[in-house]
C-alpha cells in the first residue's frame, strides 16, 4: 500500500498510534474531516481508515453526511479494497457489507480481556455503547465476555469495536471526560489510569495486525 485516506469524524477521535505507523512504513495519507470538508478524490487511495467517534451509526438525520460515508465503505469493501474500521469505524463497516448495528446493553470503558481467534487474549481499551453482529460471510477474529464481537475481517477489510489505535494521551483525555452516568460495564478512571501500561502491548499488536492488513 503506498497511501490511504483517514476519515475523521471527531476532534478528539483521530487514527491515533496509526499515524505514527503510517509513517514508520513510508506510506502517505490524507485525512479526510468527513462532517466539514469536501470529498476528496477516493480513486486516488489504496487503503481506507475509518476513526471512532461521537456519532452513531442510526444517525443519518443528524448527520447527513453519514449516508455518503456508508456508501463510500461499502463500495471500497465489496470491491476488495483495504479498509480498517475503529470502533465507530467498524460500526459503518459491518453496517455497510450487511452487519447490525445498534445499542449494546450498556456502555464498555476500560481495560477488557479480549479473546483472539488464535485463543490468545490480549488486555484492549474499550470506550462505547453501541456493538455490531460480525455480518454475514465475515469471519469473527476478536471476541469479548461483556460484548461478544469485537472483531471481523471480511475479503481485505477488518473491523474492531475497541480501540487498538488508542494512545496513553487519548486514554487520559478520555478519563478526564467520565461522569458518573455511565452504567453497563465500566472500570473508573483511576483503574484506567492505572493500567495504562496495558497501552504499549495493544500498540505492538496492533502494528503487527497493520502489517498483515496492508499486505
Amino acid at each position: 500500500m503506498k497511501n490511504c485516506l483517514v476519515i475523521q469524524h471527531y476532534d478528539s477521535t483521530t487514527a491515533g498510534s496509526t499515524f505514527d505507523w503510517l509513517v514508520q512504513k513510508s506510506i502517505k495519507f490524507q485525512v479526510w474531516r468527513v462532517d466539514s470538508q469536501p470529498e476528496p478524490d477516493i480513486s486516488k487511495f489504496e487503503g481506507l481508515i475509518v476513526c471512532g467517534g461521537k456519532h452513531n451509526v442510526d444517525q443519518v438525520d443528524v448527520y447527513p453526511w453519514l449516508k455518503r460515508e456508508k456508501e463510500i465503505i461499502k463500495e471500497r469493501a465489496e470491491k476488495g479494497s483495504p479498509v480498517l474500521g475503529l470502533c465507530l469505524g467498524g460500526q459503518l463497516l459491518a453496517e455497510s457489507i450487511g452487519g447490525e448495528v445498534g445499542p449494546h446493553k450498556g456502555w464498555e470503558i476500560g481495560w477488557y480481556p479480549v479473546q483472539l481467534a488464535n485463543d490468545e487474549i490480549l488486555t484492549s481499551f474499550q470506550y462505547h455503547s453501541y456493538r455490531f453482529l460480525i455480518p454475514p460471510k465475515a469471519e469473527l477474529t476478536v471476541k469479548g465476555d461483556y460484548c461478544l464481537h469485537q472483531g471481523f475481517s471480511y475479503k481485505n477489510s477488518m473491523g474492531f469495536q475497541f480501540h487498538p489505535e488508542c494512545t496513553k494521551e487519548w486514554i487520559v483525555n478520555c478519563t478526564n471526560g467520565m461522569t458518573t452516568n455511565y452504567q453497563g460495564n465500566v472500570q473508573t478512571a483511576k483503574q484506567i489510569i492505572d493500567d495504562i501500561a496495558n497501552q504499549v502491548t495493544l500498540q505492538n499488536w496492533y502494528y503487527k495486525v497493520l502489517e498483515s492488513w496492508v499486505k
